[in-house]
């Protein structure tokens, strides 16, 4: 029987017309209709389906810019006329730092900064006025960065669904780039602060100039005319001058001396050059030389063209560069020496300022592709912790998912080393140790993916050196990339590591004598023309349309800090072979052998200062499950009273692990300056996971007797306890 409700006005009327015509119709007539029925009823099915594969379609859609829009690298709300959030992205909920669902109808004014939320409701009202986009920039206060700049683009709309305005708003975080504007603003302001002092400088010397020609006409013929006018461009140069005689005194100062030495000519009459021009090494501090006595000597001219610093009387340093030049008499005897010297403090401050900038961008694009293999190590870190729990619900060993885990938190640990290394210039915290499980890893590491194999040819007798594992680890990796990129078609990297012994009379340039591990990263690529070897070492410096010159410049640096040596042999070509050399050490690698135990087991009392009450609790279990008794401070204070607590009772710590960093708190250094008042004998190791902070790499020269980068394995942390609290014992009992 039809259903009537549920036809179309077609099917209907094609109903109707059967019904009341199949009374008269005949066999041959209803079967020719029924056809043509089935027939329309297919094709009415044909349509249904496509129209449920169009609606599939438009959810699909709807989905993708659903995506597109939560996670937008920008973020977008929708206001109504009081300012309230109907819609929000994803992106915009994790920089306010709040779940989406508890922003919906919530004030957004609650987190614009007091001062700009009157700037906020005009905003919106004169986007509802004008119509057409406005744009503002406003302070908000974010839970997880604090306060933030930002930059508001809203136009207003009107829902017909919610029969509503709302304000369609996106929004950038533009705190970095207002800082960077700021500074090239200061930059720019000194900048034409400089060009018109130099200006007026350079009028008032041209007047001087003019006026000095006058007067030599008018009194050629008089000596003390002369003498007066060459004293009269002498005080009215911008560069510093001061003259002397065969035994060294000042003679003469001209004003601009006067200002960068800090003396009077007045005060200076009667003292030598030595006691008024203190210059010393930019880099070292160490004094320079007497290079006036050198002049009266010699009779030669002295360019110092390289940045020196000249202590003033009052102890300022300015950086200046100078020349010194004999005065000769009539017969060409040496009468004296004239020292010119040029104040380049602001010019190389402005030359840092900009430099700093363009390291910015620089570690934008580094950051990229060390975030690119740390997503990796957290892919991985996730996996095997859902598999571990999922074995342990079904009573399965988790073992070898536990060590994964842990490889893949220490290479992930090592990539942030790597960023900061760059980024900050971190200074490298040594360890005695083997390269060849490095150089394989960093290898296999870099080649992931890609065409390219290698060959290793390692030997087996490799002496140990000290060194930062986690830069040498990016030296190899950097190099592996750049020989990697040279063969795009594929081919062959050949890495060997062998020992060597330089000798003094060596041809190898910049090295000491001595005994040295050789690197060798071997490519097939098409080599590097002649013209640019001086200058693949230096930064920014790059043949690549998307390099950004960095890698090489910064695995120059890494190994100049350790002491050792980057060179590189190449032809276009013919390929290039990177030599990396390392000084040797003969001194035992105790870590590795104490790591070698299969056993960890420790005793003694120990104090572990941390802020972070997740490592503070976890590091404090372990020690205290494999033997140590162990107490948890979370600052300097808490640690100072548990420490002279336990000193007192008779019992003290037998060693004390610090924190370099405590935010709002007493951190590592001004905790042990405190402990060692109490306990001269005190032991303790620094913890921190900035690497680059001088006490982590000079620990010794402020009281540590050794060093802990975080994260750190407690094999790691146990093997050093086990070693100060054991030299420790040892003093004691030669003690009694």
């Amino acid at each position: 029987m039809l259903n009537y409700e549920k036809l179309t006005k077609a099917e209907l009327i094609i109903a109707l017309k059967s019904v009341q015509s199949t009374v008269n119709m005949g066999e041959n007539e209803r079967e020719q209709l029924l056809h043509e029925l089935q027939v329309h009823q297919v094709e009415l099915e044909m349509q249904n389906q496509e129209l449920r594969e169009t609606q599939q379609q438009l959810e699909e859609t709807s989905n993708l810019y659903a995506d597109l829009y939560d996670f937008a690298p920008v973020g977008y709300i929708s206001f109504d006329d009081n300012g309230y959030i109907q819609e929000i992205n994803l992106t915009s909920s994790t920089m306010l730092g709040t779940e989406r669902s508890r922003l919906i109808n919530t004030p957004f004014a609650t987190y614009v900064i007091q001062s700009d939320r009157g700037k906020f409701r005009d905003h919106l009202w004169n986007c509802k006025q004008t119509n057409k986009k406005v744009t503002i920039e406003i302070g908000i206060l974010t839970k997880e960065s604090g306060l933030i700049q930002t930059q508001f683009s809203s136009v207003a709309v009107y829902d017909t669904r919610r029969h509503m305005n709302l304000y369609r708003t996106a929004f950038f975080d533009i705190t970095e780039r207002k800082r960077i504007e700021e500074v090239l603003q200061r930059a720019k302001d000194e900048l034409e602060i400089r060009v018109k002092e130099r200006t007026a400088e350079l009028t008032k010397a041209n007047a001087t100039l003019q006026t000095e020609i006058i007067e030599r006409k008018q009194v050629q013929k008089n000596l003390a005319a002369e003498k007066e006018q060459l004293a009269v461009t002498l005080f009215s140069i911008g560069d510093g001058v001061i003259t002397t005689d065969t035994e060294e005194g000042i003679v003469l100062m001209n004003p601009v001396a006067e200002s960068l030495t800090g003396w009077t000519k007045e005060a200076a009459s009667g003292r030598t050059i030595s006691e008024v021009f203190q210059i010393i090494n930019e880099k070292t501090s160490e004094p320079y030389k007497d290079l006036i006595a050198e002049t009266l000597e010699t009779s030669e001219i002295i360019n110092l063209e390289i940045d020196v610093g000249l202590i003033s009387r009052d102890g300022l340093v300015h950086l200046i560069t100078f020349n010194i030049a004999p005065i000769c008499n009539l017969h060409n005897n040496n009468v004296g020496a004239v020292l010119v010297f040029h104040d380049v403090t602001n010019q190389r401050r402005l030359e840092k300022e900009f430099l700093k900038i363009q390291k910015l961008e620089s570690i934008g694009v580094l950051a990229g592709g060390i975030a690119h293999d740390f997503n990796n190590f957290l892919a991985g870190i996730l996996a095997s912790t859902q598999l571990s729990r999922i074995k342990l619900e079904k009573g399965k060993e988790i073992t070898t998912d536990l060590q994964n885990i842990e490889k893949a938190t220490m290479k992930a640990a090592g990539l942030t080393k790597q960023l900061l290394t760059f980024a900050k210039g971190g200074e490298p915290v040594k360890k005695v140790m083997a390269l060849s499980e490095l150089i394989k890893d960093a290898v296999y590491f870099a080649l992931r993916g890609s065409k390219v194999r290698s060959e290793l040819a390692i030997a087996g007798d490799l002496w140990l050196v000290e060194a930062d594992e986690g830069q040498i680890n990016q030296v190899i990796n950097n190099l592996m990339i750049n020989a990697d990129q040279a063969m795009p078609e594929g081919g062959v990297i050949k890495v060997s590591a062998e020992n060597m012994k330089i000798n003094s009379s060596s041809d190898e340039r910049s090295l000491q004598a001595g005994n040295y591990v050789r690197i060798a990263i071997t490519d097939q690529g098409v080599g590097i023309p002649a013209e640019n070897l001086p200058y693949i070492f230096d930064p920014y410096f790059t043949t690549k349309q998307e390099g950004n010159g960095l890698g090489l410049a910064s695995s120059y640096a890494i190994i100049k800090k350790h002491n050792g040596y980057l060179d590189v042999k190449s032809a276009p070509g013919s390929g290039s072979t990177f030599y990396i050399y390392l000084p040797a050490t003969f001194e035992a690698n105790v870590a590795a052998m104490k790591e070698a135990e299969s056993v960890l087991k420790g005793s003694g009392k120990v104090l572990l200062m941390d802020d972070e009450i997740n490592i503070r609790n976890s590091a404090g279990e372990v020690l205290s499950l494999i033997g140590y008794q162990v107490q948890l401070a979370e600052d300097g204070s808490a640690a100072i009273a548990l420490y002279t607590q336990a000193k007192e009772s008779g019992v003290p710590f037998d060693a004390v692990i610090l924190d370099l960093t405590i935010p709002g708190g007493m951190g590592g250094r001004e905790t042990l300056k405190k402990l060692i008042q109490i306990d001269p004998q005190i032991k303790a190791i620094v913890s921190s996971g900035y690497s680059d902070d001088p006490i982590m790499s000079n620990y010794y020269k402020y009281g540590f007797c050794d060093v802990v980068t975080k994260p750190y394995r407690i094999e790691e942390i146990h093997e050093k306890l086990l070693t100060i609290i054991e030299r420790k014992t040892h003093i004691l009992i030669a003690k009694g």
